[in-house]
């Protein structure tokens, strides 16, 4: 019995020596809540014209290898504490930069099939619900950075759809999760639109 306890005692300290080292560090989510932020998003922007439609699998399968990118770089998380944190460490990571250059290649305008794409991220503080995902995807939105704008736009002969895609999921930074939004849209010149 004595031995049995032992065993036991270890195998136990064992588990919680795993837990607690898993816990550490940062890892990406698989919660996908892009519905949700689509219909939160939509609700939002009604009055000013811009819809918000779910995107497709490879888009979502795009944010997530964007996202192990991000997660498997050199890019320092200490000391962040939101969203805006996060998305200044990797901006300012030159090397992080180049990958996410051939990622997502600069947006061509008026060409549907090379858009603009922006990251976005909030802090998750409780858990996601119907009452609170609006608040989350409108700091999303005001937590985003385009990621491949075009050079030669200049002046105001251009503008962005008002129809975007999203694919979103969470992710786990420093043991805070966050909810992270790609957003793709088209980049045109007004002589084109109008």
């Amino acid at each position: 019995m004595k031995l049995f306890k032992k065993v036991l005692a270890a195998a136990l300290a064992g588990v919680l020596a795993l837990s607690v080292l898993t816990g550490c560090g940062s890892a990406s989510g698989t919660v996908d809540y892009t519905s949700q932020v689509v219909k939160a998003l939509n609700n939002l922007y009604a009055e000013d014209g811009i819809t918000l439609t779910e995107s497709d699998a490879a888009m979502k399968t795009k944010l997530k290898q964007f996202m192990s990118k991000v997660l498997d770089s050199d890019v320092s998380f200490d000391g962040v504490t939101d969203g805006d944190d996060i998305i200044e460490a990797i901006t300012e990571d030159e090397e992080l930069a180049a990958e996410i250059e051939k990622m997502f290649p600069t947006a061509v305008l008026d060409d549907p099939t090379k858009p603009l794409y922006t990251i976005g991220i909030a802090q998750i503080e409780q858990s996601i619900n119907d009452s609170n995902i609006k608040r989350y995807a409108q700091e999303m939105v005001d937590n985003s950075v385009e990621l491949n704008y075009p050079e030669e736009i200049g002046g105001d002969d251009f503008d962005e759809d008002s129809e975007l895609t999203v694919a979103v999921t969470t992710v786990t930074i420093n043991n805070q999760e966050y909810l992270v939004g790609l957003f793709s849209c088209q980049v045109y010149t007004l002589a084109v639109k109008e």
